[in-house]
């Protein structure tokens, strides 16, 4: 360890820090850039660059699409007024979308709930896209990106 003394004082202070270690041959150093591919040297010292085994390609992701179960019908506009509105018992109504993850996340649930409750209440889908008009009119916003 080292120990400082100074002139305008009698404080000792003793580096905490060990000794920076050198490399004695640089070629040694380079020699794992082996793997590397270098391209030009700018100012003297050379980019490396590591190579990729295969070309990056991009796929396509497979489209989703939210599917009604036994007890989950999807409807569109010119059935909601005799589905919805005119109906004798209770209609509950999801308004769903294929690019909304929650809408995909619930859907188990409300397939649930119209195969237990199917003889009280009727569950019906719309989809967000195909009805434009009935989404305005109902002013549904929460699926909107």
């Amino acid at each position: 360890m080292d120990t400082l003394l100074s002139s305008s004082s009698s404080m000792v202070v003793q580096s905490p820090l060990p000794p920076v270690r050198t490399i004695a041959s640089p070629s040694k150093v380079y020699s794992a850039a082996a793997r590397f591919s270098s391209t030009p040297s700018v100012n003297g010292f050379r980019r490396n660059h590591l190579q990729l085994p295969r070309p990056f390609t991009f796929s396509t992701v497979p489209k989703f699409t939210v599917r009604c179960g036994a007890g989950v019908r999807e409807i569109k506009e010119s059935e909601f007024q005799s589905t919805v509105l005119e109906s004798n018992r209770p209609v509950l109504v999801e308004f769903v979308a294929t690019w909304c993850g929650p809408c995909r996340l619930i859907s188990p649930a409300m397939e649930s709930i119209a195969q237990e409750y199917g003889d009280k209440l009727e569950v019906v889908k719309i989809d967000h896209d195909a009805n434009p008009q009935l989404i305005e009119e109902y002013k549904f916003t929460d699926c909107r990106p």
